[in-house]
């Protein structure tokens, strides 16, 4: 929260600063004539529009005016984060009795014990909220109110009125941007962020996703019913909801293809699966070589450091 805006303001000093942004265009304004490489080239034209995407071409009061904007952006998005943060910690939500987490392994429940007793509800059990929607155990949890009350507490967790609440910040981050888009000649802010994109129209990547619906649409229709086909099976006349999703797919899962996700994670433990996975796969495809270190400090003792090495 301190430091945020002095980047912000780091940022500002940089890109609005008038001297500085004369002599990056009189480069830029020479570039044809000074027969540059291909990537002196490209850094050139990055780095104008860059400056010019940040406010350089602006007068010096729009400039005042933009680099207040920019600072409380800045200040809003990192109440966000901090109070998504939390709201993660403190919404993990609990329940009474073992029975209520049927499903989950011995572990987890265990987890669960001790993370209500660090809540200072010894003797229950809390579910300790992941920075998604979905929660992993959802899949696993065989108490419909159990997961009903999960995924409740995790799509809530910044929306309830209270202390974690965001929903003002959101509106005040997209009016701000809004106006900054305005004041920088943009028709909207998803134009101004799409500067640099593949695609720069707003409208084309809207397009792009909405062509997706009609197809996403009937697959996810035939999949409820195929969930819904399994609780009916073992007695469920239900209708699917979200929180019944997870637990159901999972069923359908092993009675198609005999999977079970739980004997699978043991082989995916983090490490391994960087280590002979993503390493392995960017040493066969690009070359790359990881040696890991053990001679530098961290600040975590879980944290690793490798030294990458070029073909």
């Amino acid at each position: 929260k301190a430091v945020a805006p002095k980047v912000s303001g780091l940022n500002d000093a940089i890109y609005l600063n008038a001297k500085l942004f004369k002599r990056v265009k009189a480069v830029y304004d020479k570039r044809a004539s000074l027969k540059l490489s291909t990537e002196d080239a490209m850094l050139l034209e990055t780095t104008y529009a860059d400056f010019v995407h940040a406010g350089a071409l602006l007068s010096t009061p729009q400039k005042a005016q933009l680099k207040d904007m920019n600072a409380r952006i800045t200040a809003l998005e990192t109440d966000f984060s901090q109070k998504l943060t939390q709201a993660t910690a403190a919404k993990a939500p609990i329940f009474d009795t073992k029975e209520e987490l049927a499903g989950l392994s011995d572990a987890e429940i265990a987890a669960a014990a001790k993370l209500a007793e660090e809540k200072g509800q010894k003797g229950k059990y809390a579910l300790a909220l992941i920075n998604t929607t979905q929660q992993p155990q959802l899949a696993s949890l065989t108490n419909r109110e159990t997961r009903q009350k999960l995924w409740e507490a995790s799509i809530n967790r910044t929306s309830g009125g209270d202390q974690y609440d965001t929903t003002g910040i959101v509106r005040e981050i997209a009016e701000l941007r809004a106006k900054k888009a305005a004041l920088l000649g943009q028709a909207d802010f998803a134009t101004f962020a799409m500067y640099d994109r593949m695609v720069k129209d707003p409208a084309k990547a809207v397009d792009f996703m909405q062509g997706f619906v009609p197809p996403l649409s009937a697959t996810q229709k035939r999949e409820r019913k195929e969930l819904a086909d399994m609780a009916a099976s073992e007695g469920q006349n239900i209708t699917i909801e979200p929180w019944d999703w997870g637990y159901y797919a999972e069923k359908v899962r092993k009675a198609r293809y005999d999977l079970d996700e739980t004997s699978i994670k043991p082989y995916f433990e983090v490490w391994r699966t960087l280590e002979d996975g993503v390493f392995y796969a960017a040493n066969k495809f690009y070359g790359l070589t990881f040696k890991r270190r053990t001679d530098l400090p961290t600040y975590h003792p879980d944290m690793r450091v490798y030294t990458v090495y070029d073909k």
